[in-house]
């Protein structure tokens, strides 16, 4: 199937998934007009809508840094601000394409232009870079959801039974995660050498192996980007949580951050357009559940929080259209091309 032609069937998927879980979180208002009246009373309160923007500003440069320090643990030396430059462009990218996805393949594209001969270190590093973001709001998760109690909390057994699949799927997941960082040890790769010769002998599995092993060696910088992790995953989820209060709501904290990462995870599916509709749906079925809140407010909080995290991606958007260099990046990413990650031989830590 052409690339084109996949790439328009899967933004036809992505364009009905976001009307049909939009009409879902619509649909349960006593009026769709609901809405409008609880978005009505932004201005009422811009303390928070203006934390909410710094919060956003803040998740940008901690993701930047995140990235910027991984970089440099498979010693590719990448300006920062180059990388904050490419971080907010990639925001627009995912905002105004197929999701996520593109934004990845936007910074892969970048970041392989300045250094063509480190494609799989480059590939390996942004997918490192998603674990240790996964690891970061594991951990927020399963910290608030006990902490809180929101498994008790929750009236409706739906609600809570999601959540207590949330937990130990998280529990499996950082489990996965840590022996991943454990079979990346340079002992048990020696070991794996010599036990599994043909296996390890594989020129994929050997560079791929090798790069994952520079983290293990380089450590200090995997730890430096595990701390800031936790400044992202906490400054992204309370931005919905100032939206929220911007709105009237006066929720726990504990029970928001035991919703949020459930609700970013349900909404990175690629069902929508950036998660738009999964996310309100989400939103309003389990805050609403544990809070009380009303489905009008949870709604216009979740979509009030995804402008304010857009408004970083308008920024993207302005400084792409004054960077010329970097315009063919964004037509490869949103289009489907990327470029081929056939690596030679990665660099010691010391090249």
């Amino acid at each position: 199937m052409p690339r084109t032609l996949k790439a328009g069937l899967i933004l036809i998927v992505k364009i009905f998934g976001t009307a049909f879980f939009l009409y879902l979180a619509i649909s349960q208002l006593d009026s769709p007009r609901d809405i409008l009246t609880v978005l009505s009373r932004v201005a009422e309160k811009p303390a928070w809508l203006i934390n909410g923007i710094l919060l956003g500003g803040a998740c940008m440069l901690a993701s930047t840094a995140r990235l910027w320090l991984l970089l440099r643990a498979q010693a590719i030396e990448l300006p920062f601000m180059k990388a904050l430059r490419m971080t907010l462009i990639s925001v627009f990218v995912s905002l105004s394409s197929i999701g996520q996805a593109a934004g990845d393949a936007y910074k892969m594209i970048v970041i392989m232009r300045a250094f063509p001969d480190r494609k799989l270190a480059i590939t390996m590093t942004v997918a490192v870079d998603h674990l240790v973001g996964f690891i970061s709001a594991g951990c927020i998760f399963l910290f608030s959801a006990v902490s809180s109690n929101a498994m008790l909390a929750a009236e409706n057994p739906t609600v809570s039974k999601t959540l207590f699949i949330a937990c130990w799927a998280q529990a499996i997941g950082l489990f996965g995660v840590l022996s991943l960082a454990v079979i990346s040890e340079t002992r048990c790769l020696h070991w794996a050498r010599r036990k599994l010769p043909r296996f390890m002998g594989n020129r994929h599995v050997e560079k791929i192996s090798t790069a994952l092993n520079l983290f293990y060696v380089r450590w200090p910088y995997l730890a430096g980007s595990l701390l800031i992790s936790f400044v992202v995953s906490l400054s992204y989820f309370l931005i919905f949580y100032a939206a929220l209060r911007n709105l009237g709501a006066d929720i726990s904290m504990g029970f928001h951050l035991s919703v949020m990462p459930v609700v970013d995870v349900i909404s990175s599916l690629p069902i929508s357009i950036s998660g738009l509709g999964v996310r309100e749906k989400t939103f309003e079925f389990l805050l609403g559940d544990l809070t009380g809140i009303p489905s009008a407010t949870a709604v216009s909080a979740s979509l009030l929080g995804f402008l304010l995290n857009a408004v970083w991606g308008l920024t993207g958007c302005v400084w792409l259209l004054f960077t010329n260099s970097e315009k063919g990046a964004y037509s490869q990413a949103t289009s489907g091309h990327s470029e081929p990650a056939q690596p030679n031989h990665p660099r010691s830590p010391k090249q």
